[in-house]
């Protein structure tokens, strides 16, 4: 059934390895590939490096981050899709492309987790105890009745926590004892008492999640997340290929988390306390991002803007670098929704099921030989984008391109605008100079100052035998906003005339300027 899930998506997990192979070796020259590491499993995490001619290190980066949760191969198929587009339209001469690959580089890891792709599982292969009985992911979710899927149980109990929906019975919700309501059921996935505790599925067997995994706001006492952040092997190497990278400007996570549906939260930093959202100087920067991206795809919904663990929270708010993250594809809204109903999102899921024909299963009796008469059926237990249907496939993956090529032009331009030299008296000259952004991006953004991984932008000043006698030869500049604000530098300088002074400007983690002027 796992293997015909993915199919349907587009992605068999075992295949990728080869398809990065031969993207490759049909790039002529243009994508490398290499390995970050290897998984819990010793499974191989692959990379792949898409530039035109010149160093990578020393060029603006963009990553692309996907497949981290291994029940969600559509994550992967995209990053593996952006790779493909990037060759075939880099060799057609689209001038996007060729601009970002000619001056750029952009690093893609469509798989971080392939122990959950292979073992069709969120986590790695890594084995837990979350029952803590001694014993490791004995107690998973099960195919109790043999129809070749597993999907929910549910059964009368007094004591249960869950009612049947008024509107549509084929759904549950939790009594609201607030509101005076007594649940008459217990719900729960399909599965037994393996280890006779008298609970059902309580350990998953769906490893550590990798994605929840990493150093900001990590929950320590979750033995789904890892012993401590960056404990797994995935996350790690992970972690050191992006240290590696300097050059690494702008990110964009596919995965389970969201920031561009809606405007994250933003959180005011707070002494010894990691932040709980995005800073304030960076929220037009996510608003035009949200903006682009919705325009770019037609998609809407609420933000999923967790950052507990999430590599978008530790990629933007502890290294500096601006994440966008998407889920991709949720279930469309339907015709007339009721923006209050509390089941709205599985109301959407349902229809979509029916309309792909697959991801439900009709409540149907069943004898369960450890609670007697029970009903099997609901949702089948895998992720919703499972059901994107694949016409629409491709169009979705190419609104999703377009937005990151659009994005990956967003960046500061810091240049020296202006150098002049004037003769004041004697060997004294005064040497002028103006510096201007005129990219679309501040000089920094307000998480890329706070975390101090890079500088602002700085001025030196190489003056030859001639000698500085007013202001410094080095000089840090303001952080410089978009769209052409600039700041002046003044010099006296003595020397002879016909010295060459060469003044140099560094823009931080990549970028610069220099011009020279003559005494």
């Amino acid at each position: 059934m796992l293997a015909f899930v993915l199919a349907l998506c587009g992605v068999v997990p075992q295949d990728v390895p080869q398809r990065i192979q031969s993207l490759c070796a049909k790039s002529d020259g243009i994508a490398r590939s290499s390995a970050l590491g290897e998984s819990r499993g010793g499974r191989t995490i692959h990379a792949i490096e898409l530039s035109a001619g010149g160093d990578p290190a020393g060029r603006r980066g963009v990553l692309i981050l996907a497949g981290a949760d291994g029940r969600r191969p559509i994550d992967t198929e995209l990053a593996l899709f952006q790779c493909e587009k990037l060759i075939a339209d880099y060799a057609a001469g689209e001038a996007t492309t060729r601009a970002l690959l000619d001056t750029g580089v952009v690093y893609v890891v469509p798989q971080l987790n392939p122990d959950g792709a292979a073992l069709g599982r969120h986590g790695n292969a890594a084995e837990l105890d979350l029952d803590r009985d001694g014993k490791h992911d004995e107690d998973p979710p099960t195919d109790v009745n043999g129809d070749g899927v597993v999907t929910w149980m549910r059964w009368k109990d007094d004591d249960g926590a869950w009612l049947l929906d008024e509107k549509d019975p084929r759904l549950v919700h939790e009594a609201d004892t607030d509101d005076d309501e007594r649940g008459a059921y217990s719900y729960t996935l399909e599965s037994k008492d393996a280890d006779g505790d008298d609970a059902r599925g309580e350990d998953d067997a769906h490893g550590v999640w990798i994605d929840r995994t990493f150093p900001h706001r990590h929950d320590e006492f979750d033995r789904r997340t890892g012993m401590f952040p960056t404990h797994e092997p995935e996350t790690k190497a992970l972690a050191d290929f992006v240290y590696a990278r300097r050059n690494i400007v702008m990110a964009f996570v596919w995965g389970r988390d969201d920031n561009l549906l809606e405007t994250p939260k933003v959180g005011k930093p707070k002494a010894r306390v990691q932040n709980d959202g995005i800073l304030e100087g960076d929220k037009k920067l996510f608003e035009r991002a949200g903006k682009a991206y919705r325009e770019a795809t037609g998609r809407e919904g609420n933000k999923r803007d967790r950052m507990d663990g999430s590599p978008w929270g530790w990629l933007y708010l502890q290294l500096g670098v601006p994440a966008f993250a998407s889920d991709v594809w949720r279930s469309p809204k339907l015709e007339k929704e009721d923006s209050k109903d509390d089941l709205l999102l599985e109301r959407r899921r349902l229809v979509a099921c029916e309309a792909a024909g697959r991801g439900w299963v009709d409540w149907k009796t069943f004898e369960h030989p450890e609670l007697g008469p029970v009903e099997i059926g609901g949702f089948v237990d895998e992720d919703e984008t499972a059901l994107l249907p694949v016409d629409k496939r491709d169009e979705l993956f190419a609104a999703h391109h377009a937005f990151v090529l659009d994005a990956a032009t967003w960046h500061p331009r810091c240049h020296i605008a202006e150098l002049s030299s004037k003769h004041v008296a004697g060997g004294a000259f005064e040497i002028e100079a103006v510096i201007e952004n005129d990219g679309t991006l501040p000089a920094l953004t307000a998480t890329g100052s706070r975390c101090r991984r890079f500088a602002e932008p700085r001025l030196v000043l190489e003056h030859g035998d001639a000698a500085i006698a007013a202001g410094r030869q080095r000089h840090r500049v303001r952080n410089l906003g978009p769209n052409g604000e600039r700041q002046s530098f003044r010099w006296i300088v003595v020397g002879e005339a016909g010295t060459t002074v060469t003044l140099r400007l560094r823009n931080d983690p990549v970028g610069g300027d220099s011009k020279e002027v003559t005494l």
